[in-house]
């Protein structure tokens, strides 16, 4: 049974609707399930068991997240449990307590050094993960993704009412003349370093980051988009902080606003970022990017 985006959305938090399959999953592994609690929303079905477990259950639309991150939790060796049980691909992994990003933001708390130093780190150990060990993605996804976002991208950067017939023809000029050879650095990457995807406890601590269904083998300039834009809620000092606990000492903003556009998901973060704003040159859009009133 195929569900679409309308049924998925009524059933992918409802408990009652996922119980016997969840049950069936952890007697598989010998487990007894004795509660089944929500988590923030997201893409898939995912359930906290007993405290100690989660399980997520993939909707069949994006199922290639379920293989991708099978095989980035098993290289970060995570011990993990994967399976299929009524046409529905699931894995169960050890529960990390600890609430996104986006609870502090919306406290007004700012973030701690620690916290983003933690950060760095963490990421940082990801993106050294061996890439010979990895099979469902690899370093042609990225020339195959790079080709296919840049043609869809030049059709549609005339579609960007937000962008000034000057800056549109800009950002054609460049694009049209990218080639992914410039960006030699490739390594497997998060890709989606948002606000909810990275975990901190009650007391302001870093527990970790989540959710690698959209991660990808790619420049590592692709991961700071999100990760700035969200993650560091658009603070440039935090996010130049960052960016030296990780060891990187020279950050371009043009190949950000590059990796912007080549983003997955430009599209919302560009609806998101600009709303109902107009940028006029390609200075006023690197100015608008970098010079935001949360900066402190």
């Amino acid at each position: 049974m195929r569900y679409s985006h309308e049924k998925w959305i009524k059933i992918f938090q409802d408990k009652k609707y996922f119980r016997d399959l969840i049950k069936k999953a952890f007697e598989k592994i010998g487990l007894k399930v004795e509660s089944i609690e929500n988590t923030f929303p997201g893409t898939h079905a995912v359930f906290v068991i007993n405290g100690k477990y989660v399980i997520k259950i993939y909707w069949e639309l994006f199922l290639e997240d379920f293989f991708v991150e099978e095989e980035i939790l098993r290289s970060l060796n995570k011990n993990i449990y994967s399976g299929k049980l009524e046409n529905f691909y699931y894995l169960i992994f050890e529960y990390t307590p600890g609430v996104p990003l986006r609870q502090l933001y919306k406290k007004g708390t700012k973030i701690s050094k620690k916290i983003i130093k933690d950060l760095a780190f963490d990421i940082k150990r990801v993106h050294q993960i061996d890439l010979k060990r990895l099979k469902r993605i690899n370093s042609r996804n990225w020339e195959s993704y790079f080709e296919t976002k840049k043609e869809n991208l030049l059709k549609k950067i005339e579609q960007y009412d937000f962008l000034s017939d000057k800056l549109k023809t800009y950002l054609m000029l460049v694009f049209s003349n990218l080639r992914p050879e410039k960006y030699k650095e490739i390594r497997l990457i998060h890709a989606d370093l948002t606000e909810d995807h990275i975990l901190i406890d009650d007391f302001n601590n870093y527990k970790g980051i989540i959710d690698f269904g959209d991660s990808m083998i790619a420049p590592v300039e692709y991961e700071w988009v999100a990760l700035y834009l969200s993650g560091l809620n658009k603070n440039y000092k935090y996010f130049q902080y960052f960016l030296s606990c990780y060891g990187i000492n020279s950050f371009s903003k043009d190949n950000f606003i590059v990796f912007l556009f080549l983003h997955k998901f430009s599209d919302d973060i560009l609806k998101e970022i600009i709303g109902e704003g107009y940028i006029k040159n390609y200075n006023e859009l690197k100015s608008f990017l970098f010079n935001y009133k949360n900066e402190e």
